[in-house]
């Protein structure tokens, strides 16, 4: 698992710990100016937890 796959895995149990009513949670990271040359785009995770 790399770090962004591990921080938006901890947002989305997180959220699911402290709100009781939700079924669902999808957390989206992305690094906004990532340090790499060359590289195009914007590197990121989405991810979606259920209960």
């Amino acid at each position: 698992m790399n770090l962004l796959e591990r921080l938006a895995a901890l947002i989305a149990d997180e959220l699911l710990r402290g709100e009781t009513r939700a079924g669902q949670v999808r957390v989206r990271v992305r690094k906004l100016t990532p340090p790499l040359e060359g590289l195009t785009g914007t590197p990121g995770v989405e991810l979606t937890r259920r209960r």
